[in-house]
C-alpha cells in the first residue's frame, strides 16, 4: 500500500456515509487500523466487514410473529381508521408492559435518576431568577467602590471580584434548599 492511498479518518467516513464519531470510535477500539494517523480504506472495509460480521453472529435472532391460537381467519384489514380489535391476551400484556415501565419509572424517580420535568422547569426558573437579581444588583454595589478609584486597574479588581464572588455563589446554588 502506497502512502499515497492512506486518507484521513474523517475523509475515510465521508466516503463511507459514515458519521466522524463512528470511525473515531471504531478507530479507538481498535476495529479499524491506522498507519502514521491515516486510514488504509481497503484494510479499513476488511477490518469493519469482519466486526460487523461478527456482531452479526452473536445477536439474538429477530422474534417471529406467534401464530393465532384460535382457528378462526385474522381479521380482514379495515378501511375506516377504527383499529382492530385485539384479544384478551394482548390486551393483558398490553397492561403488564405499561405497568412494568411506569413501576420502573417510579423507581428511577426514587433513586434520583429521573426528575419530574415540572419541578425542574420550577428549579431552572429559580435559577434565572435568581441570577437576574443579583446581576442587576451589580451596579449598585459597585458604584460607591468604582467612583472612588482613579487607577483603571484597581476598578477592573473591584469588579472582576464582584462578578467572581457572584459567579461562585450561583454555582454552589442547590435546588434542594430553595
Amino acid at each position: 500500500m502506497k502512502k499515497s492511498d492512506l486518507i484521513s479518518p474523517a475523509e475515510y467516513a465521508r466516503q463511507r456515509g459514515l458519521s466522524k464519531s463512528t470511525v473515531s470510535r471504531q478507530i479507538r477500539d481498535g476495529k479499524i487500523p491506522m498507519r502514521d494517523g491515516m486510514v488504509d480504506p481497503r484494510e479499513a472495509d476488511k477490518a469493519r466487514r469482519l466486526n460487523l460480521d461478527h456482531r452479526k453472529r452473536h445477536r439474538r435472532p429477530e422474534p417471529q410473529p406467534k401464530e393465532r391460537a384460535s382457528a378462526q381467519p385474522a381479521p380482514a384489514p379495515r378501511g375506516d381508521k377504527e383499529p382492530a380489535p385485539i384479544s384478551l391476551v394482548e390486551a393483558q400484556i398490553k397492561h403488564e408492559i405499561a405497568k412494568a415501565s411506569k413501576t420502573g419509572l417510579e423507581a428511577a424517580k426514587l433513586r434520583g435518576i429521573l426528575v419530574d420535568a415540572e419541578e425542574m422547569a420550577q428549579a431552572w426558573s429559580r435559577q434565572i431568577v435568581s441570577a437576574r437579581e443579583h446581576i442587576l444588583q451589580l451596579p449598585s454595589k459597585l458604584a460607591p467602590k468604582v467612583a472612588v478609584e482613579s487607577d483603571v486597574l484597581a476598578c477592573q479588581f473591584l469588579i472582576e471580584r464582584e462578578v467572581r464572588s457572584l459567579l461562585t455563589e450561583l454555582s454552589e446554588y442547590q435546588p434542594n434548599a430553595a
